[in-house]
């Protein structure tokens, strides 16, 4: 019987899988994930940490319980593949094995990576951008662990971090490298308007602000440091990791 695996397994990797079955393919399936959770939405994780929709929410397609059920899966959820040999046609595994397929797809994605800056990995820093990411915001605001926070990064992402924020009473600011806030997505009077709604509601806004490094004060605060010279201080810094310019 043909065997078949799939690399990775967000919404692209499960339409997929998908549309082999809906061909009528009978192969035998191998997902293998880095993740033992069902394909998500991240444009819904800041949804969930505001409290807007349930964490169930966050997989439109269901329980991974009812995904490998319906499309006759063998899930691996914690087999990272480290080699590929296309010619071949073969996986290798971070213990050694390896397997042969037909066929391979990889459907891995986009990662959140954040710039070699110094400080950035300090803890406090965090990015945003996967369930967990979304999981770990959360659960440190409903136990108020956040007292201040500094927002790098004034993208969709970013803004809706900032909306987060907000919702729990929690003092925020937001920097960007850009001239203006949502740089490739709006003219400049809309993104004006958007910033003095912001600050209305008490969010501090600041432009072309090009982060070099982030400090770790005395006192456990954390300074974002741009490369003018203006320092940002907060307790917890998040990045859409987007920190290095427009």
């Amino acid at each position: 019987m043909e065997k078949i695996a799939v690399i990775g397994f967000g919404c692209a990797g499960f339409r997929a899988v998908q549309a082999i079955r809906k061909a009528g393919c009978d192969a035998v399936i191998d997902v293998y994930s880095d993740t033992d959770i069902p394909p998500y939405n991240p444009m819904l994780t800041t949804y969930y940490v505001k409290g807007a929709i349930p964490y169930e929410a966050l997989f439109p397609f269901g329980s991974l319980e009812k995904i490998i059920r319906e499309m006759d899966i063998h899930f691996h959820a914690e087999k990272p593949v480290t080699d590929l040999d296309p010619a071949g046609k073969i996986l290798r595994f971070a213990d050694g094995s390896q397997e042969r397929y037909d066929k391979i797809l990889t459907s891995t994605g986009a990662s959140a990576v954040m710039p070699p800056l110094p400080g950035i990995d300090l803890p406090g820093v965090f990015k945003m951008r996967t369930a967990q990411d979304a999981v770990q915001l959360k659960g440190m605001l409903e136990k108020g662990e956040i007292k201040s926070a500094l927002v790098i990064g004034a993208s969709w992402v970013g803004i809706k971090v900032v909306e987060d924020m907000v919702a729990y009473g929690v003092p925020c600011t937001l920097v960007d490298g850009a001239k203006w806030m949502f740089y490739v997505a709006a003219f400049e009077e809309t993104a004006k308007r958007a910033q003095a709604d912001l600050e209305a509601k008490g969010v501090q806004v600041a432009c072309e602000q090009m982060l070099s490094h982030i400090e770790r004060e005395e006192n456990g605060q954390l300074t974002a440091v741009m490369q003018n010279g203006r320092r940002f201080t907060a307790a917890t810094i998040a990045t859409d990791c987007r920190t290095t310019g427009p």
